[in-house]
């Protein structure tokens, strides 16, 4: 067992590049969950 270490990170632009479909810093999915009853 060891202690997390934070190591090199990515920038949200780095990490959102090559994202298929995005707005400013969130990756946009599809819908997956129906909330009719």
């Amino acid at each position: 067992w060891r202690e997390d270490e934070v190591k090199n990170q990515l920038s949200a632009e780095e990490a959102l590049r090559p994202a298929p479909k995005k707005d400013e810093q969130f990756f946009m999915v599809p819908k997956v969950v129906n909330h009719e009853n």
